[in-house]
């Protein structure tokens, strides 16, 4: 058994991760194609997601589900989780659609 921080569910979780080999490896083949964003390497939205989609497919969901549905309290548990655990590739776009865009998008939405 991990031992348990001071309500820090979050990095409870990814130590529970660490100790399981399946998911420590899938969790290690989601941090890269996730996690690149230097100033030459735009992280890869698709591998990023293929990755995520293997690590759910493939961990049992009490590592995976106590990794994505974990809580914070404080700001570092906060920033863990936006750095490793639901990368910021995993659904911010590269680029930043304008208004005309939106609308755009929108007129050919029937729902919208």
């Amino acid at each position: 058994e991990p031992v348990l921080s001071k309500g820090n569910n979050c990095l409870d979780a990814a130590k529970a991760c660490n100790l399981n080999d399946t998911c420590k490896r899938f969790r290690s083949a989601y941090i890269t194609p996730c996690t690149s964003s230097t100033s030459n390497e735009i992280c890869n939205k698709r591998k990023c997601h293929k990755a995520l989609r293997l690590f759910f497919d493939k961990v049992p969901p009490k590592h995976s589900y106590g990794m994505l549905f974990c809580s914070c309290r404080d700001v570092a548990c906060t920033e863990r989780r936006r750095q490793t655990i639901v990368p910021v590739c995993s659904y911010e776009d590269r680029e930043k659609p304008n208004c005309l865009t939106l609308q755009e998008s929108c007129k050919k939405n029937y729902i919208c």
